[in-house]
């Protein structure tokens, strides 16, 4: 009976051991997954604000010469 009772709990200390190793490398491969979706939004972000101060070049001369036409 002692001996049974020694395997039970030895038995539940490895799963509490492998579940909690399960858990850490999940925490860890969603934090990569994260790092790097962060690194594309930083990406994307930095690709329209570049875009969107060439298209502000653009028209920014034209709606100079158009702004004293609107200002009656």
């Amino acid at each position: 009976m002692r001996n049974a009772v020694c395997v039970r709990r030895r038995r539940i200390r490895e799963l509490n051991e492998n579940n909690t190793k399960k858990f850490i490398d999940e925490r860890k491969r969603q934090a990569i997954i994260q790092s790097r979706q962060i690194e594309a939004a930083r990406k994307t972000h930095q690709e329209q604000l570049a875009k969107l101060g060439k298209d502000l070049d653009w028209v920014g001369p034209m709606y100079m010469k158009l702004l004293p036409l609107t200002e009656v």
